[in-house]
């Protein structure tokens, strides 16, 4: 009996699990602070600055994978936007894993509660994986909090929030990926390799920007323990499980991913960079910072891409205690020089093709992201700045490092509570410099109108003016195939290209007054268009559309003798026939 009880106390250790919960508690709670005011709109607004956000299509994402699984369709494909085209959405920021997870939960809440639900679930698990992390690294888990903190709170974080850009957000899959990896290397288990492949797989589907970050990180990793320990590479077992992981990846990800996207691969739009990281921001202030940030954010602002890609400040506290890690203590130093460097690799990569300081461009001084640029895949429009990921996960894990010095230095002198008290109180000075102030939010209101819509039977399209991530997000509710689309910038502008010269229409879709032409406003004309798209309804989103631009739709319609069928504050909507 006393055996069954001690096995049942080693399995419920409670007082592991109260940690852990309470941990999860801690983490929602800042979550909640940096996230505000999103908590007191969590059911009807997303993060975003209304009329400069890509949010709403996610919310699209999300609606779209749950109709085409649930109607037995491949969600990489879809017919309801770009009318009347099957749209291949390998190269749109589909973020199918996030809408996996999000569908079970589709079933109970809303579009944008679900959504939500999914951001703080992201933020909490990035912050727990980083504290399992560097507690198996360190040994420490009072270590891994602070680097919990580091890692899922960062400036680059709110910033793409505020943009909208959901799919560089959830960040949760990089430390559970590094820390399996690592095991992969160390441990003789067939079942980490299993693990880490399934969630480089999870995370490719969820964004390739992210995955090839991932790649970056574990790849140095690969390299500097093979430096450190040349045995690695010598050990059969260790090449097989490695070896296990990139098959594992092959079959379930990259052989049908080129696959998926090869027809559209050939079409895809090369671009130069548009950006370089200045090393004013990154080593300086966070922009969005409301006490410390004024300076560099108005320099972020003027700067292509504005704060949206140019909010990656590393945070001096951070960087502080980071190059200290180094110097505290020998234990384990090759690992904290390995760190130490992947942070440098994530700084020079952030910087760009081109040293910039203080809005200052040198282009006599390429750096390496100016040749990585011209590669493969790299040479479609790769924006620098975001490689700040890299950075960002390994001085966290330096600061843990450090953190675990000071403990195990004090609970030494049996100053055990004061090495905990410590060890928190080193929170402050990050948590102060990475806030990046009160959350813009982009309130969703759901218009009537989009259920009449819904409710008329037959089989017809709706032409959005002008059409937004908004439009998306309405489509969720007419269920109806749209002219025109919504969707990541590179598949817009590929699939748009069919409507143009079509009278009417192409102004309907572009808004562009240089397209107006006199068979613009030719009836017979325009309804030989509608009729060719088979459009029913024209819809006008008035709350991101300017009033001169609503203006001069109500004059076309007008003078084509359509009049406005219904109009509230959120839609007007001609009905054609």
């Amino acid at each position: 009996m006393k055996n069954i009880v001690a096995k049942k106390q080693r399995f419920f250790n409670w007082k592991k699990i109260i940690f852990w919960i309470g941990l999860g508690i801690f983490y929602l709670a800042l979550a909640v602070v940096f996230t505000w005011p999103l908590i007191k709109n969590f059911n009807s607004a997303i993060i975003g600055q209304s009329d400069f956000t890509d949010g709403p299509f996610f919310l699209w994402n999300i609606w779209w994978v749950k109709k085409a699984i649930l109607s037995f369709q491949n969600p990489f494909f879809s017919n309801f936007v770009y009318y009347p085209e099957n749209v291949n959405l390998t190269l749109h920021t589909l973020t199918y894993t996030t809408a996996l997870i999000a569908l079970p939960l589709t079933l109970a809440f809303s579009l944008i509660t679900t959504l939500n639900i999914v951001l703080f679930s992201s933020i909490i698990a990035s912050a727990l994986g980083m504290t399992l992390l560097v507690q198996y690294l360190t040994k420490n888990k009072w270590a891994g909090i602070i680097s919990g903190v580091v890692f899922a709170f960062n400036p680059y974080l709110f910033s793409h929030l505020e943009a909208g850009h959901y799919n560089l957000t959830m960040l949760w899959i990089f430390p559970f990926l590094a820390l399996f990896f690592i095991k992969t290397l160390k441990e003789s288990s067939k079942v980490n390799p299993i693990i880490f492949s399934s969630l480089l797989v999870a995370q490719s589907y969820l964004d390739l920007q992210l995955a090839v970050f991932s790649i970056i990180i574990v790849g140095l990793i690969f390299v500097f323990n093979t430096i450190f320990d040349y045995k690695i590479i010598l050990n059969k077992h260790t090449l097989i499980r490695i070896l296990l992981s990139v098959s594992l990846y092959i079959l379930f990800f990259a052989a049908p991913y080129i696959y998926l996207m090869f027809g559209f691969w050939g079409h895809k739009e090369l671009s130069s960079t548009y950006n370089n990281g200045d090393l004013k921001i990154i080593f300086g202030a966070n922009p969005l910072n409301p006490i410390f940030g004024k300076l560099n954010l108005d320099m972020a602002l003027n700067m292509i891409g504005s704060y949206r890609e140019n909010v990656i400040s590393l945070g001096r506290s951070t960087m502080f205690m980071a190059v200290l890690a180094l110097f505290f203590s020998r234990e384990k130093i090759k690992e904290r020089i390995m760190y130490f460097l992947i942070a440098v690799v994530g700084i020079i990569l952030a910087a760009g093709p081109y040293l910039q300081i203080g809005g200052a461009v040198f282009e006599n001084i390429r750096l390496p992201f100016y040749y990585l640029a011209k590669l493969p895949f790299f040479n479609v429009g790769v924006v620098p700045t975001r490689f700040v990921i890299i950075a960002y996960f390994a001085l966290a894990i330096l600061v843990g490092f450090l953190v675990s010095d000071i403990y195990s230095y004090l609970s030494g002198k049996k100053l055990k509570v004061l090495a905990i008290v410590a060890a928190l109180f080193l929170c402050i000075p990050i948590g102060l410099e990475f806030y990046s102030g009160t959350m813009k939010i982009d309130k969703l209101a759901h218009s009537p109108i989009l259920d009449e819509i819904a409710s008329d039977a037959g089989e017809f399209t709706v032409l959005p003016f002008n059409a937004s991530a908004r439009d998306g997000y309405y489509q969720t509710f007419f269920n109806k195939k749209v002219v025109s689309g919504y969707l990541g910038r590179r598949i817009h502008d590929y699939y748009l290209k069919q409507y143009w010269y079509k009278p009417t229409i192409d102004y309907i879709i572009s808004a562009d007054e240089k397209t107006l032409s006199a068979d613009d406003y030719n009836l017979s004309l325009a309804k030989k268009s509608f009729l060719e798209y088979k459009v029913k309804y024209v819809t006008v989103d008035k709350t991101v559309k300017s009033p001169d631009r609503i203006s001069k739709i109500k004059t076309l319609m007008s003078r084509l003798g359509y009049k406005v069928w219904r109009e509230d504050k959120l839609l007007i909507v001609y009905k054609l026939y």
